[in-house]
């Protein structure tokens, strides 16, 4: 599983979504993203990894979000066994 630390959604087709990647997972239960504050900003449930369609292109209600550190926490299944990972986004602008 590789989960990135940062990336820039400025739309130039490079590192503009936050993407969980990796195989040998079943299903991504949930993805959930807060901002500082604890409030949700983004939230995808059962989807595959590599899906950029469940990707997080960066905003909230359509509007880009401020630049900065966001909470994110996932939990996945493989092997018939779930599992959480909990970490740290960069949104770069």
């Amino acid at each position: 599983i590789y989960i990135p630390n940062a990336f820039t959604p400025d739309n130039n087709g490079k590192n503009d979504r936050f993407l969980i990647k990796g195989y040998g997972i079943k299903n991504v239960k949930y993805l959930r993203i807060y901002n500082r504050w604890g409030n949700l900003v983004f939230e995808r449930t059962n989807f595959l990894l590599d899906d950029v369609n469940a990707a997080w292109d960066g905003k909230l209600n359509g509007k880009p979000v401020d630049t900065g550190t966001y909470v994110y926490v996932t939990e996945m299944s493989c092997n018939e066994q779930s599992f959480i990972k909990r970490g740290t986004v960069n949104v770069i602008q």
